[in-house]
């Protein structure tokens, strides 16, 4: 019984062994099909969306700097009225040095490095885009009557015809489209690397078929790019991606769902991309965001109030928080809105920089216009300014001009009648018998002072 059951083992082991045979490895030589060169495609099209995103990313720093920039002028309108002289007017001071600061950084910012990142990223994307459509493109054409065809459809039993912008139904336009501004897919390409490219080929002809011939995946002499003898190095292609062997082995594959600096020398191309896109900022960069919390905090804020308002440039933070205090009431973000809240529905009047109706200075955000009002109002500032030096001017004048009246023509000026104003003159009396009528006059006193200071002899006065 033993000897039988262990026959009857090995018997069911053979014929299991038979039914499953043993897998087969990649087939050399041969076409690829869609899981191979799909991804490329949906990879070439997403790539084809990033130097429009490169120049999305450089509008829309520009756009944030010019929102700061229409902030500070609001700031500085609701300000200049005010002539620096009221809390109000000093925090709005603070805030418009707050965002010229944002303007500054939003600048710096994009010259040392948004430019040069968005233009690293179209870049490098394009050229990786062309190094994938040129290889697509001439696989796509080699292709002939039969049994030879190099891209082949998902099923592998027909040839992947190619179309304007498709191949085999999939899109694919194997172009660069112009440059316009939209944002980019995140799909293919990630912050790790490129995830849904294939990694390597399958077994059997899971991704290649053994009834499509392709001498453009093997270096090989016979039914690969080779003729008399195997080419002398393997052919590398798409930066690397696709190797084509001098064997008659399978082509081969590489791994790149992960990038990281080791493929920067081997795939430079991949790299470059992949560097590029995950080390892109764009307008989220903080240079460009608004700041929010505490208003000490605030750039720009803190190092006005220490150099212009305390004039104390190591100021401790209690300092210029008790100083900001005095402006806003407190140094806490809901009094910053508060102030925001004020500039906005600052009215402008009607015609003031050719406005056609009362404004809200919020509601304005052409800055041309802007900086129309706020020279309207600085000239209005000036000219205040000039009229109060004039009468100033005109006061002094005045006062040196009456200092300069001789006591005698004090006297004189009075008038011979008015004997009560006359006797409440220092320096004057009233002599109703003067013989020649001038009955206001001068003290005897006082006629004595003028001749020693005059050095002169006694006069009379005169109208």
């Amino acid at each position: 019984m033993t000897g039988k059951v262990g026959a009857n083992s090995i018997l069911a082991d053979l014929v299991t062994q038979l039914a499953v045979p043993e897998l087969a490895a990649a087939a050399p030589k041969m076409g690829l099909k869609q899981s191979v060169w799909k991804p490329l495609c949906d990879l070439s099209e997403e790539l084809d969306s990033r130097p429009s995103n490169a120049l999305k990313q450089i509008t829309d720093a520009k756009a944030a700097i010019q929102k700061q920039t229409i902030a500070a002028k609001q700031a500085e309108i609701y300000a200049a009225p005010r002539d620096g002289t009221t809390l109000a007017a000093a925090a709005a001071a603070v805030a418009a040095a707050h965002y010229n600061t944002k303007v500054n950084q939003g600048l710096t910012r994009l010259k040392t490095a948004t430019a040069k990142e968005a233009t690293q990223n179209a870049g490098s994307t394009a050229y990786l885009k062309v190094l994938i459509d040129e290889w697509l493109n001439i696989m796509v054409q080699n292709k002939q009557a039969g049994n030879h065809g190099c891209l082949l459809n998902a099923n592998g039993d027909d040839t992947a015809p190619g179309s304007t912008g498709q191949i085999d139904g999939q899109r694919c336009k194997l172009k660069l489209s112009l440059v316009q501004e939209h944002n980019d897919t995140t799909a293919e390409l990630t912050q790790l690397g490129f995830p849904k490219l294939l990694t390597k080929l399958g077994s059997a002809d899971a991704d290649q078929d053994d009834n499509y011939q392709c001498a453009l995946t093997s270096g090989h002499s016979t039914s690969g790019m080779g003729t008399a003898a195997a080419l002398s190095g393997a052919v590398k292609f798409i930066d690397g991606y696709i190797v084509a062997p001098v064997s008659a082995s399978p082509l081969t594959i590489t791994d790149l769902s992960i990038i990281d600096s080791s493929k920067a020398t081997d795939h430079p191309a991949w790299h470059a991309a992949w560097a590029a896109a995950k080390d892109k900022k764009g307008a989220n960069d903080a240079a460009y965001q608004n700041s929010t919390g505490d208003i000490t905090n605030k750039d720009g804020v803190s190092e006005l109030v220490k150099l212009v308002y305390l004039q104390k440039a190591d100021a401790e933070a209690t300092e210029v928080q008790n100083e900001l205090a005095k402006y806003f009431g407190k140094h806490t973000e809901d009094k910053w809105k508060e102030l925001n809240k004020k500039i906005h529905d600052f009215e402008i009047p009607e015609k003031v920089a050719g406005l056609r109706a009362q404004t809200k200075v919020g509601e304005i955000t052409d800055t041309p216009k802007l900086l129309a009002i706020l020279a309207y109002y600085q000239l209005q500032g000036t000219n205040k300014l000039l009229k109060l030096k004039e009468d100033l001017e005109a006061e002094k004048a005045k006062h040196a001009s009456s200092a300069k009246i001789e006591p005698e023509n004090v006297c004189n000026e009075i008038g011979d009648k008015n004997e009560t104003v006359c006797a409440k003159t220092p320096g004057c009396h009233f002599v109703s018998t003067n013989s020649e009528g001038k009955n206001s006059t001068l003290t005897k006193e006082t006629e004595k002072k003028q001749e020693n200071k005059q050095g002169i002899s006694k006069t009379r006065m005169k109208r």
